[in-house]
Formats: C-alpha cells, sequence, structure tokens
C-alpha cells in the first residue's frame, strides 16, 4: 500500500517536472528587453505625397518606462521645389496617448545646397520626437502628413526610425 502511494507520488513529481521544463519556468525567466531600433519605410506612388495622405506606422513600445527617440527619415529626388518641407505628426494608443506636433524640415542650405545625403535621391534624417516615454506598452500609431494644402512632388519614400535610448532602470543606451 505504501510503495502504491510512493509509486504515485513520483508519477506526480515526474510528470510536474516534465510540464515545466516543457513550458518554461515564468519565475526563472529574463524579462523581455526592449527592441534596440525600428526602421519601417513606406514608398509614394510615382513619388507625390499628396496633402490628405497619411502614412501611418505601428510602433511596437514592449515595455513602459523606456525612452525613445523617433526619427523621421525622407527621401527626395530633385522634382521637390523647395528648401523646405512642414510634416504635421501624431503618436497615439487608442484614448490613452495622444502627442501631435508640426516640424519644418529645412532640405536646403542658404546657398541652395542640399543638404542630405545622396546624388539621384537625397536622403535627410531628423529628430520627429526627441525624447518620448510612453505610459503604456503595446502598439502605438504614429502618423505623418504634409502640413499644408498641396501634394509634395518629389518625395519617394517616408521612413520612421524609433531608437529606445533609456530603459526603464534609466540606464542609457548608445545609439548606433
Amino acid at each position: 500500500m505504501m510503495s502504491q502511494h510512493l509509486f504515485r507520488l513520483k508519477s506526480l513529481a515526474c510528470s510536474l517536472s516534465v510540464f515545466l521544463i516543457a513550458t518554461g519556468i515564468p519565475a526563472c525567466r529574463k524579462p523581455p528587453t526592449p527592441a534596440e531600433e525600428t526602421i519601417l519605410f513606406k514608398g509614394l506612388e510615382q513619388g507625390r505625397w499628396h496633402a490628405e495622405e497619411n502614412l501611418d506606422y505601428e510602433l511596437f513600445v514592449p515595455c513602459k518606462g523606456n525612452t525613445y527617440r523617433i526619427e523621421l527619415i525622407l527621401r527626395t529626388d530633385n522634382r521637390y521645389p523647395k528648401g523646405y518641407i512642414n510634416i504635421a505628426s501624431s503618436l497615439q494608443r487608442d484614448l490613452y496617448y495622444n502627442r501631435k506636433d508640426t516640424l519644418r524640415l529645412t532640405l536646403a542650405s542658404e546657398a541652395g545646397k542640399w543638404i542630405g545625403k545622396g546624388v539621384a535621391v537625397s536622403e535627410l534624417r531628423t529628430v520627429l520626437y526627441h525624447s518620448i516615454s510612453p505610459p503604456l506598452a503595446g502598439i502605438y500609431k504614429l502618423s505623418v502628413k504634409p502640413a499644408g494644402d498641396s501634394t509634395l512632388y518629389g518625395v519617394q519614400t517616408v521612413g520612421i526610425r524609433m531608437l529606445c535610448t533609456y530603459d526603464a532602470a534609466g540606464k542609457a543606451k548608445k545609439p548606433r
């Protein structure tokens, strides 16, 4: 009788061990580390960015408390007639978080020389949000659009770069 009870106890312990090893022991797992960098691009048909055209990007924030820098990456060709572009942006998550901003991007110096890198297509990177700490983890939607009422010709692609600059413990992360 005692040996049968002992056998059942050992079987239960063995089954529990196999289950814990197969599923992992949650208490022993490390917390997820934030993604160092996210880069997303959207191409524009025929190099035209229409005034009413929102470009929406989904950005994943793995845990609250991290600080991020979000950059705008703009690739233009020589059809763009002005030395600047006005951009409107909003970063939101449901009804919990909504941040809006406008930005005037200078594409050329006063002497008329393009600032960005490239020959046929010029790429310019600029900070859209220097230091943000989203209050909740999850998916955030970043929308950018021209802050004007006319179509922007010569804009080939618009990209977003999100970089984690500080983790939740306040430790600095070096940008690449």
